[in-house]
Formats: structure tokens, C-alpha cells, sequence
């Protein structure tokens, strides 16, 4: 007699399993605990087998009879129907490592395991956020470019920045790469998509072109009450114009102050290493800084936080309290500043590119060794110094 609903909510567990046939081999499986699962028994190559088609009730009757008569279809087909469900569930297994989100936390090991530091870590997932709402669970072999350009698309007009969304583009980039190259996807849909995405009007950074405006920006941070360390910090920034994250990072053990010299490892600079002369000036910054430092090991180490330099905002925030607006001058300022005014006054352009630690294009330049430049440096930052000096005198006197 074939179950129905009614006679499936009347059965009652009891001290051990039993089953009830429906009709072609399916029947339910009560436990003593009241648990009722499907099963569907049949042969295969003259051996009897049973499969399990789920449990009653999320499994209901219809459904059952259908899984049933699909198993039905395999054995006519000359299919185990138990084999073909092992079949399945690898392909599903497979899929579910295959997806974008699996290949991205894949690729995230990859990069740990090579020793990638926890704030890079920390960046690919915060760009990952722009990409696995609308990726994460889809095939990466089924991502087209126009799902990838809907997921940036998406971030954009919820005022992500440019620069975040075009790094998370260059980030499902390399992700499609990995994946092509273990063999999941064939290609990289997100080739070509910065043209689909809408671009910022370009701004550089802010910084003051005139030297008496300079002079005049020298003198104010001079008279800055705040800590001595940022003080001096900005006033390196315009002797030395390193970039500020350099600055930052800067440890102690980097700079010889008795050879005035400044040597920035590859973690604490753009390019491989950077070698700084240091003026009379910078030396004396330098000097009144230890006798002030907050942290024996870090330049500017926090006075908040042991072990950790002041903030990337640090800067920029002691010049919007002197009044200098953010349009009108920023910490990474100094770098344009002083590229503009010793250009104007003649210095060697490779002096000044291999200070701003710029890697030339031009392969000749390419190939000389920053020590090389040392002894034409060395006088250029002096006579930077010595004129800085006297820009900040001029608008002393001024002020006065």
C-alpha cells in the first residue's frame, strides 16, 4: 500500500529501525529516536544496493518518489545510481573550491605562507570586501567581465574611492591569474575594465612652488608648540624631501649621524635601498630628535602606542593646525617643493631624481649605483639646507 503524508505522521518510533515500503523500491526508515529517512533499494549487475534520498520532512513524498524514479532512469541507462551520486557530490566539491571566494582565500594562504606581512594581509582582504558580495559564491571559470565590472560598479556608486575599486580590479586580476594557472579558469576577465569605470579628475599633491611662500611655511613650523618630534619630522621632510611614510618608518639604527648619512633599507623605502646625505642641518634635527625620542628603536615612535611610529595622519594634521589648508600644502609636498626649485636652479636632474628615490626609465641612467651620486649629492643637499636656512630667516624677519 503506497505511503501517504498522513500515514508518514502517524508512524512511531520504536526499540529498533524499521521500514515501510511506498511503491518501486522506496520506503522510509524510522529510527528509535524518530528520525525518518528515505531509501531506495535496488540491483545492480545482480547485487541488491540501497541509496539514502534524504530525511522526511525537508525530503517530502513527491520529491522522494521523483529522486526515486531519477535512480530508476540511471539503472536503465546501465548508471549506479549510489556511483553517480559519488559523482556528484565530487563535482560539487570540486565547484566549491573552484569559486571565486575559495580561489581568493586560497591565493591569501598562498600569500601568507610566502611570508607576506600581516598589513598586506590585512589590505587584500579589506579589497576583497569590494569584490566577494557580488563574486564570492559564482565559479570563477563562470565569471564574464561584465559581472566583475557590476561588482566594481556596485562600490562605486556606494563613494568607494577610485583608487580602492582600481585596486581590487588589480587585485581580481591576479586572483583570475592564480586561477588560470591551477588550472580553474582560462582567462582574466578583468582586462580591459578601467575604461567601463569612472576615472577621478587627476590631482597631484598640494605643495608651494615660490620660495618665499616656502620660507614663510619653514618659519611657521619652526614656531610649532606641538611635539618636538613632529616639529622636526616636517622640518626633515623639506632638508631631506624623503617621502613621509620613510620618514615614519625611519629606525635609528638606519642613520649614522657621525657620517651624516641616512641608508633606508627596501622595508622602509620605495625601491631596493636608499641612501640619503645628511646636511648640518638635518644632522642637528636628527640629534635634538634622540635627545627627545619617544622609542629607542623607532625615529618617530609614537608616545600613545609603544613600538609603533606616530600616525600617517600625524604630519598633515599639525599642518592643518598652523593653518596651512590641504589644498594648499601636504606632507608629501616637500618632495614636489624641492624638485621644483632646484630644477629652476640648475642642479643635476639625476641628483635630484636619485634623492626623490626615483627609478629612471631611461636605461642608461638605469644602471648607475646611487653611490655613484654621492659626492654631487652631498653638496646639493648642504647648499639645500644652507638655503632653506635662509628662506626661513627671510620670512622671520618678516614676521617680525
Amino acid at each position: 500500500m503506497p505511503l501517504t503524508d498522513a500515514r508518514i505522521r502517524a508512524m512511531k518510533p520504536a526499540e529498533a529501525v524499521y521500514r515501510v515500503a511506498d511503491t518501486n523500491g522506496l520506503s522510509l526508515e524510522v529510527t528509535p529516536r524518530g528520525a525518518r529517512h528515505w531509501r531506495y533499494r535496488y540491483r545492480f549487475h545482480g547485487k541488491g544496493q540501497m541509496i539514502a534520498l534524504g530525511q522526511y520532512p525537508i525530503i517530502g513524498l513527491k520529491q522522494a518518489r521523483a529522486e526515486r524514479d531519477r535512480c530508476r532512469e540511471l539503472l536503465e541507462q546501465g548508471l549506479n545510481p549510489s556511483a553517480e551520486r559519488q559523482r556528484e557530490n565530487a563535482e560539487l566539491q570540486e565547484a566549491a573550491g573552484s569559486t571565486f571566494a575559495a580561489v581568493a582565500e586560497e591565493f591569501l594562504e598562498k600569500r601568507e605562507a610566502e611570508g607576506a606581512k600581516p598589513a598586506t594581509l590585512k589590505k587584500l582582504r579589506s579589497l576583497l570586501g569590494v569584490l566577494l558580495p557580488k563574486l564570492g559564491d559564482i565559479p570563477i571559470a563562470e565569471i564574464t567581465s561584465p559581472m566583475v565590472l557590476k561588482a566594481l560598479q556596485h562600490q562605486q556608486a556606494k563613494k568607494k574611492t577610485y583608487v580602492a575599486v582600481n585596486e581590487a580590479r588589480s587585485l581580481a586580476g591576479r586572483l583570475f591569474r592564480y586561477a588560470k594557472a591551477t588550472g580553474r579558469c582560462t582567462d582574466d576577465p578583468s582586462q580591459g575594465l578601467g575604461e567601463a569605470l569612472i576615472s577621478p579628475k587627476v590631482k597631484g599633491y598640494a605643495f608651494i612652488r615660490d620660495p618665499e611662500p616656502f620660507g614663510a611655511l619653514l618659519a611657521r613650523i619652526s614656531r610649532y608648540e606641538g611635539d618636538i618630534l613632529v616639529r622636526n619630522g616636517l622640518l626633515m621632510l623639506a632638508h631631506t624631501f624623503v617621502r613621509p611614510g620613510q620618514m615614519r618608518l625611519a629606525h635609528w639604527s638606519d642613520i649614522d649621524l657621525d657620517a651624516a648619512v641616512w641608508r633606508a633599507p627596501q622595508e622602509r623605502a620605495k625601491t631596493r635601498f636608499h641612501i640619503t646625505p645628511l646636511s648640518r642641518q638635518a644632522v642637528a634635527l636628527l640629534r635634538e630628535m634622540h635627545e627627545h625620542r619617544a622609542d629607542d628603536t623607532l625615529v618617530l615612535g609614537s608616545r600613545v602606542k609603544e613600538g609603533t611610529p606616530i600616525s600617517d595622519m600625524t604630519f598633515n594634521k599639525a599642518l592643518r593646525s598652523m593653518d596651512v589648508p590641504g589644498e594648499v600644502h601636504v606632507a608629501h609636498g616637500f618632495r614636489k617643493s624641492a624638485s621644483t626649485m632646484l630644477n629652476e636652479q640648475g642642479y643635476n636632474f639625476d641628483w635630484i631624481e636619485r634623492q626623490l628615490d626615483h627609478v629612471s626609465r631611461d636605461r642608461v641612467r638605469g644602471i648607475y649605483n646611487a653611490a655613484e651620486y654621492m659626492t654631487g649629492r652631498t653638496r646639493m643637499m648642504q647648499e639645500w639646507s644652507d638655503y632653506l636656512d635662509g628662506l626661513s630667516s627671510a620670512a622671520a624677519v618678516q614676521v617680525d
